[in-house]
This record gives structure tokens, sequence and C-alpha cells, in this order.
């Protein structure tokens, strides 16, 4: 029998919630946010931070609607699932039995759609996107962004996020059904569900208390353009509250909306060959967090950032509504999940107390909105490079002594960057930063993985872009349990140096439940700063790779910046070692430019 919440939510633990989720907010630039605590199905705490809308202002509350994004396509999951009870849908018929006219059609099946292993490439890709998307769109004119690309891979090979998985699936809803994929959720789902709060986004000018969405990052908060609900629909189109999103997580396990048996297929993470696990399900993540199983879904919109995480075996559902685009709905899950289920005491060991000391202090660390640098590797017996390969840009790693050299141009706060080989002069403009000296950089490695989870944009050619508002100026990067001493033991291993000769200790990290996404393996802790001035990575075959990455930090120019660092391991061909070498890297030529053209 598990601990009961609603009998151990004293005020203090209220007050650690209420403080901490408005400290992320701030530090997100935020301006609001509701927040629910679930437990077996029934509320246990919620309440509305901020403000829905600045120019009343408006105050928001815990009946405020926000749009959840791609949360929506767990409910056009479950309408393929109803309609495939039913016997009209097969899960691994072709997609060309159903829409015999979309691209790949022969090539795919519903069951690859379901779980983005069909290889499609997103049709909300592009420069373009923000500029189209207020205004309406039919299905043909959205399905021809992706109709002439390739597939970047073979359906059932590999893993790729993509929207248009979704739009597909809900076209087939429209034909198998004979109804809207609109008329067809509010129906089937909304009202089996009991859900009286839940939309699309074509309805949000009748809704009360509808949160006006915001953009900015931690600067004035400026009104989003709207999102025109055809480019949206089936893939994240709907618009909710945090209690009817409890409700629906709990009609959708329960067997009211489709069967036990198929709520399993939803979250079991679909398997490529060989029987690499992709995480995800028909339309949910489905990880472990903190040690724990964790079944989930995160949406971002114009102006809108949601998260709805289930832990399963602490019966505990924590939904995160935000109206700004950086609204941080998932750290603040994970800062709430840690408020609910600490681990560790304060008055810890010595080496825990060290550890947690800077993780409170590189937490509080704020990102260059821009910068550029130049990114150097030398090779002894191991050489890393840019290749394209399947559309994509990729790191390739090999046997050799060679220097590479890139020229990086980096907008922290959306992930963009404009990479130069100096090799052959080419320039590409992908959202996946392949060297990164931010912290942030440091975050996604230690959250997602190192080098892996990581998905690369199909390249471009760099061109010009109207610069961004100097409004969009600073990060603070928040600390999400994946560091903490619930996943990690610590052991104290003495004074050392930082690499650039300053003063330190060392720390050794053992993950407590060896799972391969928690791969920090020790730690430098500067004296003077209490951050960390060497983080260490363990790599597990990895692309065919076994051994670290060291990353070395310091103060450059008033911002804790990667300076170099190195990897060091032996490349593997069929289990086989072939060789071992070493990649030594440099962050050159660090600037900070007040905007940058990307």
């Amino acid at each position: 029998m598990h601990a009961a919440l609603a009998l151990i939510f004293s005020a203090a633990l209220k007050t650690k919630i209420d403080t901490d989720v408005q400290s992320a907010l701030q530090n997100a630039g935020a301006p609001g946010a509701t927040i629910a605590i679930v437990e077996d199905g029934a509320v246990v705490y919620a309440r509305g931070f901020g403000d829905r809308d600045v120019t009343g202002p408006l105050p928001a509350d815990v009946a405020t609607h926000y749009e959840i994004g791609s949360i929506t396509k767990q409910f056009t999951a479950a309408a393929i699932l109803q309609l495939k009870e039913a016997g009209k849908i097969d899960l691994d018929a072709p997609l060309a039995r159903y829409l015999p006219n979309a691209p790949h059609a022969r090539s795919i099946t519903i069951r690859e759609l379901l779980t983005h292993t069909s290889g499609l490439p997103d049709y909300i890709d592009g420069p373009d996107v923000e500029a189209l998307a207020s205004s309406p769109a039919t299905y043909d004119q959205l399905i021809a962004r992706v109709s002439d690309k390739p597939l970047q891979f073979k359906p059932g090979t590999g893993w790729a996020y993509s929207s248009t998985n979704y739009l597909l699936l809900g076209r087939v809803v429209e034909v198998v059904s004979a109804e809207s994929w609109e008329s067809y959720v509010r129906a089937h789902l909304f009202a089996a569900a009991g859900l009286t709060e839940t939309a699309t986004i074509a309805q949000e000018p009748q809704l009360p208390d509808m949160a006006r969405g915001y953009a900015g990052d931690n600067g004035k908060p400026v009104a989003s353009a709207p999102l025109a609900e055809s480019w949206a629909g089936p893939a994240g189109g709907i618009v909710s509250t945090v209690g009817d999103l409890a409700k629906w997580g709990s009609a959708l396990a329960s067997g009211r909306i489709i069967s036990a048996a198929d709520y399993q297929l939803m979250i079991t993470p679909a398997q490529l060959p060989g029987g690499t696990d992709t995480e995800y399900g028909f339309g949910m993540d489905v990880d472990t967090f903190a040690g724990q199983p964790r079944i989930w879904h995160n949406g971002n919109t114009f102006g809108f950032d949601a998260s709805d995480q289930l832990f399963p075996d602490r019966h505990v559902r924590i939904v995160v509504l935000t109206n700004s685009e950086h609204g941080n709905s998932d750290l603040i899950a994970a800062s709430i999940y840690d408020d609910l289920f600490p681990t560790y005491s304060a008055s810890g060991t010595t080496a825990d107390a060290l550890y947690l000391q800077a993780i409170k202090a590189m937490s509080g660390l704020r990102q260059p909105p821009f910068l550029t640098y130049r990114f150097e590797g030398t090779g002894d017996g191991l050489s890393i490079g840019l290749v394209v390969r399947d559309d994509n840009l990729w790191l390739n790693m090999h046997g050799g002594s060679e220097r590479s050299r890139w020229q990086i141009e980096h907008r922290a706060f959306d992930y963009t960057s404009s990479v130069v080989n100096a090799a052959d002069g080419k320039t590409y403009l992908t959202h996946r930063s392949f060297f990164d000296p931010t912290w942030y950089g440091a975050y996604r490695a230690l959250h997602e993985g190192m080098l892996n989870s990581q998905d690369p944009a199909p390249p471009r050619v760099a061109s010009p872009a109207p610069a961004a508002s100097p409004d969009l100026a600073l990060k603070t990067i928040a600390i999400t349990s994946v560091m903490g001493t619930n996943v990690y033991s610590v052991t104290d291993r003495g004074p050392a140096a930082c690499p650039n000769g300053a003063p330190g200790r060392a720390l050794k990290l053992d993950s407590r439940d060896h799972d391969w996404h928690h791969q920090l393996d020790g730690v430098i802790v500067d004296a003077a700063s209490h951050r960390f001035c060497m983080m260490r990575f363990g790599i597990s075959e990895a692309l065919g790779f076994h051994g670290i990455v060291e990353e070395d930090y310091a103060d450059v120019n008033g911002y804790w910046i990667e300076t170099g660092g190195l990897i060091d391991g032996t490349m593997r061909a069929f289990g086989i070692a072939t060789h071992h070498g070493i990649w030594r890297f440099t962050f050159d030529d660090i600037a900070f430019p007040a905007t940058l053209s990307l």
C-alpha cells in the first residue's frame, strides 16, 4: 500500500512546491502557469501562478485553459485504437489501405506512424512555419510540405519524432469514421472521459479563463502570434485544463476509452531491430526518471508549454501548463517530483552535501543568448567529423590522427546553430548543436544521454534571417533529479585541481540503478565558485564506442562556459575492439555578440 499524498501534504511541502514553481517561472520569463498533483486519479493539490493574461493583469487559476500541444497525440492514438477495436483499422496494414495518395503510403504501417518509426520528415520543420501557421491551411497543403521528401530511414528501423505521423493518423480517423477529427475526439473521447473543459484551438475565443500565449525568454513577455488549428490538429490542436487532463489520464487507463490491452500497447515502447528501445509507445513517452517508471508527454505551441507526467509505481501524475513557449514545464514537473519524493536528507554525507551545493550553484547559471566560437578537434588514433547521411547531419567517429575545425554561431535560447566546416567551407543550419559549450549542452547530455536521443535536423545552407530581439536575453537552466543524489551515489575523492589549475575537489558518481541515461561518472567542484569545473561521462557501446568524455569549464567573460575536453576510448565492431584513441578538443575565440542572423 502506497502512502496517500493527501495525508502528508504539509504546509511546508506546499510552500516548497509553490516557491520552486514560482522560481522556475521567473527563470523562464513565463507569465503564468497552472499545476496539478494527482494521486490515484484524484487531484490532491492544484494552483495557478502568475497571470494568464498580462494586459489585465488576469491571474491564472486552476480553471485556466491552455494549449497542450503534442499531448494531443495520445488523444489521436486513442482514436485510432478505438477504431481498431471496432474492426475498422489494422495497425499493421500499410497506410495505403486508408490513404492511398499519402507520401510513402505503401511502405509505412499505421503502427509505425503511431510510434514515430515511419521515417517521415516533419511538416512543421522549416523557417517559414511561424509566418505561415497563423493562417489556415488544408490537409493537402500541409502534407505537400513533405510529399516530395525522402524517408529519413527505412520504416521500422529507426526513430524520429515527426508530427507528420499524427497529421496522417488524424486523416485516417476521418476517412475511417466519416467524421472530422475534431468531431470524432469531441464525441468519442472528450465526452466519454467526462471532459467538460477541453476543446480545440478553434474554440479558444469562446472559452472562459483562456490563457494568452507569450513568447520571449527572460525578457518582457510578447504576445505570440495565433496558431491556426489546421496547422496543429491531430498532432497538437487540443486546449484543456489541469483538471480535465487528470480526468483524461484516469479514464484512459481505466478501460473507459480503450481496452486494457490496447492501453498497454500505448504505454509499451516500440522496439527497433536488434532490441533497441525507442522509449516511445503510441502517443506516449515511456522511460524512467529518478529510477522510477514514467509515462508522459510534453507539448509546445506558439506561446504555450505543457507537460503531463505519470509515475505509475508512485500512483502520481504531475500536470504543468504554462502560457510561455519557454515555460520550462518539464523542469517544473521534475522540481515538483523532487519536492514530493526527496531521497536525501539535508544532513547527508559530506560528498552529498558538496555535490548538492554544486548542483544549486549550477542551477543558477545564466546562459548567453548568442555566442560564437571556433571548435577544434585533434585526433590521436581517434577522429570525429561531421558527415551528411540520409539527409541528416551526423557525427562520424573513426580511426585516425587528423585535425578538424568548425566555426559555429549558436542561439542558446532556441538551440539553433550555424556550423561551418573549415575543411570544405560548407555551412549548415541545424537545431542540433553538436558542440555546445553552454551549461544547457551539458544538461541535455545528462538528461537525455551522452551522444544519444538528440535527433539532428536536416542540414540546410545557412541563410540570413531577421535578427532575434535582444529581449530574448538570458536563460537559467534548472537542474532536475536526473542529477540528484537519488540518482547517483557520491563518493569524496579528495582535493583536485580544476583543468585551469584552480583548486577544487573531486567526486566520484555511480548510477544507483545503472541506467544508461545516467552516465555522469565524476566531477571536480571549483573551490571558489562551487561550480563543476570538470565533468566526466561514461559511454558504453554508443556509436560502436566504449570510453569516457571529459568536459572542462571555466569563467569566460562572466559566463560559465566549456573551454575544452577530450574523448578517450575504444572503437568496436561487432563487439570486437578495433583500436584505441584519444580526441582532444578546444573552444577558442568565444564571443557573445548582441545578436545573430541565423
